[in-house]
């Protein structure tokens, strides 16, 4: 039989082969035998059916319902899109400085490039960057902010429609191996 681990989060761990049935926690460690780690569920699975086993468990087996694989493909998807999510709001590099790009950096740097529009053509302003640097900002540094912040979008968003595309066609075993 084949087991593989499940995060918390529903995102997809290892996978060992056992010849006995499915895991047991020890009521002193509370760890999946054999030596899974404790913040993952197990789960067994054949073909493309798995199962999951409560984390809180003890050391008796239960009786769960099955995942399909297109359940598991939906988990990984929102995995992936998590992790876009993250890199995206974790800052952009432009003018050899990395910008903060979470969602209240965001609406600042839009604000401030709204009045760059209307500014004189000598505006700047002093910029605090993610690392505490203070970078002197023209007018024209500006206004490209956001077709750089468009452009890493972008490139995060590709890396993710093709990691998609991967997980509508893979097994189990291949959803394992997809990551950010």
């Amino acid at each position: 039989m084949k087991y593989t681990l499940v995060k918390p989060d529903g995102s997809l761990g290892q996978s060992r082969n056992f010849d006995d049935a499915p895991p047991t926690i020890t009521p002193n460690k509370g760890r999946w035998l054999p030596d899974s780690p404790p913040e993952f569920n197990a789960v067994y699975y054949t073909a493309d059916v798995v199962v999951p086993v409560p984390v809180e468990a003890t050391s008796v087996q239960y009786n769960v319902v099955a995942k399909d694989i297109t359940e598991l493909r939906a988990m990984k998807k929102a995995e992936i899109n998590a992790a876009r999510d993250a890199e995206e709001q974790s800052g952009f590099l432009y003018l050899e400085h990395v910008f903060d790009s979470d969602f209240n950096a965001i609406k600042r740097i839009s604000i401030v490039v709204q009045a760059a529009t209307v500014a004189p053509s000598d505006f700047t302003i002093d910029w605090t960057t993610q690392d505490g640097s203070i970078v002197t900002l023209t007018k024209s540094d500006l206004l490209m902010m956001p077709v750089v912040m468009a452009t890493v979008a972008n490139v995060l968003h590709v890396k993710a429609r093709t990691l998609k595309a991967q997980i509508e066609t893979a097994t189990v075993e291949e959803l394992i191996n997809i990551v950010w």
